[in-house]
């Protein structure tokens, strides 16, 4: 996680890649969630005081390689 925060995303349709040894054994985009990026966002901030920088883990979208 780098030491920047990306600004001007639309976060509702993110490409996912997760490689494993190099090869990408996952791809989705973050619209097949279950919930939406905004629904997750709203949710957890309802219990927990979000700053920048805070990291949200959803999960993954879709199936992996194995």
């Amino acid at each position: 996680m780098g030491p920047y925060i990306l600004t001007g995303v639309d976060y509702s349709n993110l490409k996912l890649t997760m490689r494993l040894n190099g090869r990408a054994v996952q791809e989705e985009k973050t619209d097949h969630l279950i919930h939406d990026v905004a629904t997750l966002i709203s949710y957890i901030s309802r219990y927990v005081t979000l700053h920048p920088g805070d990291l949200i883990f959803t999960g993954t979208p879709g199936k992996t390689g194995r």
